[in-house]
């Protein structure tokens, strides 16, 4: 836990979280952003590709430039080839019209929106990473709000098959977007009840069910419900490359001692590869199993044949830099890792996250102890008297975005609290023990847990459970 002040009491969270639950379901019409936004959306002009009949049409938007574009082409002609015969348009709009790699055969439109005004209209503040794809229905109402592998396509299965759920759609959409934020702050149990019946309704949603699996590894310590979601969800997305691609990179950054996962998930993640070879989100993905696996081989070969691929955009090379960091040899990477940054950095990645991983990449691959502490410093000094580590150190461990990517930079922080003159209130020692416990430092982390605990954190439910889940790495046998 970061603060206390920070942090809404538990029965604060429970009440928010029923409040939400059992509050009348928003209309998928009314809402493009799953806020507010006026009146049905605009009608894309029809080009020469377009479906004969639309009964919906998928738009995707790349104004950010051709990268994003290059990188969903596959999941872009996989979708028009399983839906087009069926009334669905599928529908690439970039501020110049640019093809990419879409491939000769695809049913996929380019349309051309030079000063962005049909992405204004459809999606409230611009594109973002987990919203710039819209499935708009003949009605020119909004059925779908998100990004490629979160629950699309079982969307569009329902309302082509005549079960369509209106109400089941605009709350899913509501919780993939609240839950990617919040769900920290989401106790297990509710978690776990709240994201069970959303995630068996769309069972090819990537970000649903990968939240789900946290949920049971994580909070609720349900092992047994989180091997059984891993086996379903390797089933269920086997023709999905980019869905298992988003579960499977959940489910490894926020499990990652777990040996079960990446052996589970790399077999399928190797078939998705080869359905999906350019997709950069799956070749991250297995990049990711292969160093869970210890298998410098396959992975360095992986990051060196497809390194431009998985490099294309800012996010991504923050990505392959910190996975390689993670890797039993790091130091082999160093080269390809540095050159990441670099690129990053090129690409004006977000100066917080880019410092992070030079830390990482310094101190893993480097082998450069000092030079990473001078970066530390110089990080914390950038941020004034008032800049608290702990807040920083638990939010890179536990926000959906930066979780299992900068935990060796957590770690940096909360050593230099563990270091300090002064004694550490219960919640940063819990910090504490879960950075420890990310990189793998299990014993300490039941250490830190158990002094959490004792200097006033045993009212604190989440604090036992997390006692319960080092306590149960630390000690030998099978994980």
């Amino acid at each position: 836990m970061t603060t206390v002040m920070n942090k809404l009491p538990l029965f604060g969270v429970l009440l928010a979280l029923a409040a939400l639950a059992f509050a009348p379901a928003v209309r998928p019409q009314d809402c493009p952003s799953a806020e507010e936004a006026p009146g049905p959306l605009p009608v894309i002009p029809a080009g020469p590709r377009a479906a004969r009949v639309a009964r919906i049409t998928v738009a995707a938007f790349y104004a950010g430039g051709p990268a994003r574009l290059r990188g969903d082409a596959a999941w872009l002609g996989a979708l028009a080839a399983r839906f087009a015969t069926r009334g669905v348009r599928v529908v690439a709009v970039s501020p110049d019209g640019s093809a990419a790699d879409l491939s000769p055969g695809a049913s996929v439109e380019l349309f051309e929106d030079p000063a962005c005004v049909l992405e204004a209209a459809c999606l409230e503040g611009g594109a973002t990473s987990r919203r710039y794809v819209v499935a708009i229905g003949a009605g020119r109402e909004v059925l779908f709000l998100g990004a490629p592998g979160c629950g699309l396509e079982d969307m569009l299965v329902r309302e082509l098959g005549g079960d369509a759920d209106r109400d089941y759609e605009a709350r899913a959409q509501s919780w993939r977007h609240k839950l990617y934020d919040t769900f920290d702050e989401a106790p297990g149990a509710e978690a776990v009840a709240l994201l069970a019946p959303l995630a068996r309704r769309s069972p090819r949603d990537g970000l649903l069910n990968g939240l789900l699996y946290l949920a049971y590894a994580t909070k609720s310590n349900e092992r047994d419900a989180a091997a059984a979601l891993l086996l379903r969800a390797t089933r269920e997305m086997a023709r999905a490359p980019r869905a298992l691609a988003i579960f499977a990179d959940l489910a490894m950054r926020g499990d990652p001692l777990r040996e079960e996962v990446w052996r589970m998930l790399r077999p399928a993640l190797e078939r998705a590869c080869e359905r999906a070879p350019t997709d950069p989100f799956v070749q991250r993905a297995l990049l990711r199993a292969r160093v869970a696996a210890r298998d410098d081989r396959a992975a360095g070969r992986l990051a060196m044949q497809r390194r431009a691929l998985m490099t294309a955009t800012a996010q991504g090379c923050l990505d392959f830099a910190t996975m390689l960091a993670r890797a039993e040899t790091p130091m082999i990477y160093r080269d390809i890792a540095e050159h990441a940054l670099r690129r990053a950095a090129a690409l004006q990645a977000a100066p917080r996250l880019l410092a992070a991983a030079r830390y990482v990449v310094t101190l893993r691959c480097g082998e450069d102890a000092a030079g990473a502490q001078r970066l530390l410093r110089a990080y914390c000094a950038e941020r004034g008297d008032y800049y608290r580590r702990n807040s920083d150190a638990w939010r890179f461990l536990t926000q959906v975005g930066t979780m299992g990517r900068y935990d060796w930079f957590a770690v940096g922080l909360v050593e230099g609290l563990l270091r300090g003159p002064e004694a550490l209130d219960y919640f940063e020692l819990d910090t504490a023990a879960l950075a420890m416990f990310a990189v793998g430092r299990a014993g300490e982390a039941v250490d830190l847990q158990r002094a959490a605990l004792r200097e006033g954190g045993e009212q604190e439910a989440a604090y036992r459970d997390r006692l319960r889940r080092y306590e149960a790495f630390a000690a030998p046998g099978p994980r």
